[in-house]
């Protein structure tokens, strides 16, 4: 489970305030909200990169507020997947479970890789690659550690209509197998219901996470539409 608590954080001219949110154990939570509202520094506080200024952030019962990134057993696929240019498919997956000195480095890299369809390219140059393959091979480099929380901060954005809706059905499929607890925050209002168990907001730093809230925020841009899945 995931617990943050009175989170805050000032950036510049933009806050996140107090923000509240938990997360059960294998849920794939979707965060919604305009570009600049505060996601992705939401992320990186979870993942250690920002130090909030107060507030408290819990995985699976640890206090990880001030632990920093390797120390938290998160994953973090970022907006433009910050690959190793000069090493190749493999080597990009391996890399996180080389820093962590994990035992059998290759058997972990061939799972991940057959789980998300990257195994016929393992050795090629991650600069030749297309933009939907650049993203699995960041999801797969995340997944690879066995992290105990997944963020995933806009991966579809930079993808065409048909590589996002592939991908989107593909990542679906892999939460299915591993179960990993994800945050996957977007600014596209239609392609947020296409993914997870559960849909908040967040608008101007806040974030709106009560059910009936949610769902009159969403009526009023797409009309009624379900909040959860089953």
């Amino acid at each position: 489970m995931i617990k943050i608590e009175n989170l805050a954080m000032r950036l510049g001219e933009f806050s996140l305030k107090e923000v509240n949110l938990q997360i059960e154990k294998g849920e794939f939570l979707t965060i919604l909200g305009p570009i600049g509202s505060g996601k992705t520094t939401l992320l990186k506080c979870i993942a250690g990169i920002y130090r909030p200024e107060r507030g408290r952030i819990e995985i699976d019962g640890q206090d990880v507020t001030k632990l920093p990134p390797e120390k938290r057993g998160v994953g973090y696929v970022p907006q433009d997947y910050k690959l190793f240019p000069h090493l190749n498919v493999r080597e990009n997956i391996a890399f996180g479970l080389r820093l962590r000195k994990m035992k059998d480095v290759d058997g972990e890299v061939e799972k991940i890789s057959s789980l998300v369809g990257l195994t016929p390219i393992l050795t090629q140059c991650v600069k030749c690659l297309s933009e939907g393959q650049k993203q699995l091979v960041a999801l797969a480099r995340a997944l690879a550690i066995k992290p105990k929380l997944l963020l995933l901060d806009e991966p579809f954005a930079r993808l065409d209509l048909a590589t996002k809706t592939r991908l989107q059905k593909e990542m679906e499929k892999i939460h299915e197998q591993t179960k990993t607890t994800a945050i996957h925050v977007t600014h596209d209002f239609e392609g947020s219901l296409k993914l997870g168990n559960r849909i908040v907001i967040m608008e101007n730093g806040r974030l709106l996470n009560e059910p009936k809230a949610v769902e009159r925020y969403l009526e009023e841009k797409l009309g009624h539409i379900p909040i959860t899945s089953d």
